[in-house]
């Protein structure tokens, strides 16, 4: 595929992506930069698990728990509750990139609304690299526990925004993005 026709075309797979990374972006997708992106991850997921912040989130979910079951009569949470932190894979990461600059973007071939996703900054603009899951058994349970970490994070100086999100095959959600500066 030569350069030309890569640029005017948009990608319809992964596969012409990373082509297209490459040859428009001068971005090499290997196996160096799949160790490297592993090497980040693991260095915020250890970050996040040392973190004051993190400790104390996790302390506060049972007190959010019992605070739900006094005023509810139910617990907060559909499982036991194991706060983990969880880590997007390097394929899930990358085609969420190709979502974000080639399937969603309305303004191809220029650049998103946002701007490109690229290597220089894909870091911080893809939020959910590093994350946890909590599942609350009853719907007054989401707002319940959004508070509730809004509220944390506040008293740590951190800003936390909200997204709701539903789709056709019955995935409801509520993201909680809260950042913090880390060195990579």
């Amino acid at each position: 595929m030569d350069c030309e026709f890569v640029e005017k075309r948009k990608p319809a797979d992964i596969r012409e992506y990373i082509q297209w990374l490459h040859q428009v972006h001068k971005i090499t997708i290997d196996e160096h930069y799949e160790a490297y992106y592993r090497s980040v991850v693991s260095t915020l997921q250890s970050e996040l698990e040392k973190s004051k912040f993190w400790r104390e989130l996790v302390d506060n979910l049972s007190e959010y728990d019992e605070e739900y079951q006094l005023e509810y009569g139910y617990p907060l949470f559909a499982r036991k509750l194991e706060a983990e932190i969880l880590t997007k894979t390097f394929d899930s990461f990358l085609l969420k990139t190709f979502r974000k600059n080639i399937l969603e973007n309305k303004s191809w071939p220029n650049e998103p609304d946002d701007g490109w996703i690229l290597s220089d900054d894909w870091f911080c603009k893809i939020n959910d690299i590093v994350r946890t899951l909590l599942v609350v058994k009853y719907l007054d349970g989401v707002n319940f526990i959004k508070n509730r970490i809004s509220s944390f994070c506040e008293t740590q100086g951190l800003i936390c925004e909200a997204t709701y999100e539903a789709r056709e095959e019955g995935y409801y959600a509520l993201h909680l993005y809260t950042k913090r500066k880390v060195e990579i």
